[in-house]
């Protein structure tokens, strides 16, 4: 399979990598990367030439104020999508200008957003435990511990909702669809949301700014309680997050 990865920062640098190492064909396409790619993927400066190469998957890695415009680019050439996330920065982008909402994609395009924090080996063994015991949860603690200095997307619009998609998307994944937001707040570099659940769970999300690098997520069943905390100093967690970024592209 031809897989081409558009943008070649850190992100786009590990999809490609591990495009390779799962024996596909790989062409990367940035005007201006900071490091060329290894000989043994292509490498286009221009994005004409890069669709012409005919990829069977396209992989967006780009800046995220880049999205909305390329996922329709992207499936234009190909019906297999991969977008990092998020997904865009406004509805506009999202809809890309339809004002019913429509995506823009047909029924043959695959489409996906990137979240890989599923597939992190904690939350795969706390869904595996999850998955044998009765009954949805009655509630869900979700967290993380950020630097907004250190984001590469600092100019991101609503960017703690941003730093806190993982989250949303957890606490949706082990709770059920969301049906209400019930309170969102920001005080003093600490911003709250809570959710309710289609289950009758309750979910709430912190997100502390200006905090030692961390996340993690406490669940309470009717029979017992689950879950982690993950710092991110933690050295021997870093191939954990390799593998999760590997799950995320099987």
């Amino acid at each position: 399979m031809k897989v081409l990865v558009m943008g070649y920062g850190s992100i786009g640098r590990r999809h490609a990598a591990n495009a390779l190492s799962f024996g596909h064909r790989v062409a990367v396409h940035d005007p201006q990367p900071s490091e060329l790619p290894p000989p043994e993927m292509r490498y286009f400066p221009m994005d004409v030439a890069a669709y012409a190469w005919n990829p069977d998957a396209i992989v967006i890695a780009t800046p995220a104020s880049t999205h909305g415009t390329l996922y329709k680019r992207a499936i234009a050439v190909c019906h297999s999508v991969f977008i990092e996330k998020p997904l865009a920065l406004n509805m506009f982008d999202f809809c890309n200008g339809h004002s019913d909402g429509r995506f823009g994609v047909d029924s043959r395009s695959h489409v996906q957003v990137g979240c890989n924090w599923r597939f992190h080996p904690l939350v795969t063994t706390l869904r595996h435990h999850a998955d044998i015991v009765p009954g949805w949860p009655q509630e869900a603690d979700l967290w993380v511990l950020c630097d907004s200095r250190e984001w590469p997307g600092t100019g991101y619009a609503d960017g703690l909702l941003e730093c806190g998609a993982h989250e949303i998307d957890l606490a949706q994944y082990f709770c059920g669809k969301i049906t209400h937001v019930s309170d969102a707040s920001f005080v003093e570099n600490i911003w709250r949301l809570a959710l309710e659940h289609e289950t009758g769970a309750k979910s709430r999300i912190t997100i502390c700014d200006r905090a030692q690098l961390g996340r993690g997520m406490r669940i309470t069943w009717p029979t017992h309680v689950g879950g982690y905390h993950v710092p991110y100093g933690d050295p021997h967690l870093l191939d954990d997050d390799e593998i999760s970024y590997r799950l995320e592209m099987e």
